[in-house]
């Protein structure tokens, strides 16, 4: 099924088709869906006993689009002395939902989280997330949508953004990486999670890494795909990012 999304979004002739019957800009190109998610192939391979648990939160583009960047956060776990755990359910953190005013169905998804994540919590595993977005979505309005829930709280204070993660890890020496590099916060890793602990691991690898005052990255979520709205999104990321790039 892959390729056939791909043909259809990508496909020379017909993704100009599809891009005008959704709404998106003939000017952006789809993303590709991977050949293989991230949870096939963390489900086949070798599994690991040792080290402490931690579950690693599967989002959607990194399962379906990027699965590479789940396979090296799974390496740098276990290098780590780390045993990730990743829930096989799917499970999404909502933001899609609620960012275009989706709450019922927003809401029914951060239940099937809660009840798929509450128990590792209650054990005292932590729950890291690679995406800023998903991190700081049950971080700040999980709580906010179900104020008297105390799984909502519990997750809330037990979810970390990878980075911030090992950044806390005091025994976690990360590897010298002595290289440049440009990097760009997303925009929710800037309002809910801070980037103190990203600037502070980079500097403990030894990175020579420029931190932009970016803002936004121009995409935001859906915004930058959608036709209507391309010409603000561009001069939103020429802003400092793009140029930078």
């Amino acid at each position: 099924m892959p390729s056939v999304a791909n043909y259809f979004t990508r496909g020379a002739g017909i993704s100009h088709i599809t891009k005008l019957l959704s709404g998106v800009s003939q000017q952006r190109e789809m993303p590709p869906y991977a050949r293989h998610t991230f949870k096939d192939w963390f489900g086949v391979r070798p599994s690991i006993d040792t080290g402490k648990p931690v579950i690693l939160f599967a989002d959607t583009f990194n399962n379906y689009f990027r699965p590479n960047i789940g396979k090296a956060a799974v390496e740098v776990l276990e290098w780590g002395g780390y045993r990730p755990i990743v829930p096989m359910q799917p499970l999404c953190c909502a933001r899609p939902m609620y960012d275009i005013g989706m709450l019922k169905g927003a809401k029914r998804l951060l239940q099937d989280v809660m009840q798929a994540l509450d128990p590792y919590v209650q054990e005292g595993i932590p729950i890291i997330g690679l995406e800023p977005a998903c991190v700081a979505s049950f971080r700040d309005e999980l709580p906010n949508l179900f104020p008297k829930d105390p799984r909502a709280r519990r997750l809330a204070k037990n979810t970390f953004l990878f980075s911030e993660f090992l950044a806390k890890q005091k025994d976690f020496e990360p590897p010298a990486l002595q290289q440049k590099a440009i990097v760009h916060a997303h925009c929710h890793h800037y309002a809910i999670i801070g980037t103190d602990t990203e600037k502070d691991l980079l500097g403990r690898m030894g990175l020579d890494f420029d931190l932009l005052d970016s803002g936004c990255c121009d995409m935001a979520g859906v915004f930058g795909f959608e036709g209507r709205h391309y010409e603000v999104s561009m001069r939103a990321g020429e802003r400092v990012l793009l140029p930078a790039v």
